[in-house]
């Protein structure tokens, strides 16, 4: 889903979503944490997180 959502918005565009860079980070460094502790369960809440926080942030940008 990623790559294929990449292709229809350059890369800048998701750093000019306020929020994008802070939770980007915030969010990828859990889910990596989490795998590196190989806790499934952590990992796959991480990344559920991570994936509905984005569309807030998608949708705020799309309403402004």
């Amino acid at each position: 889903m990623i790559s294929s959502s990449l292709s229809y918005a350059p890369r800048r565009f998701f750093a000019s979503v306020e929020g994008w860079p802070q939770a980007s980070a915030q969010d990828h460094r859990a889910i990596i944490d989490a795998l590196r502790r190989r806790d499934a369960d952590a990992a796959r809440t991480a990344m559920s997180d991570h994936i509905r926080k984005a569309g807030r942030l998608l949708a705020q940008r799309r309403d402004q």
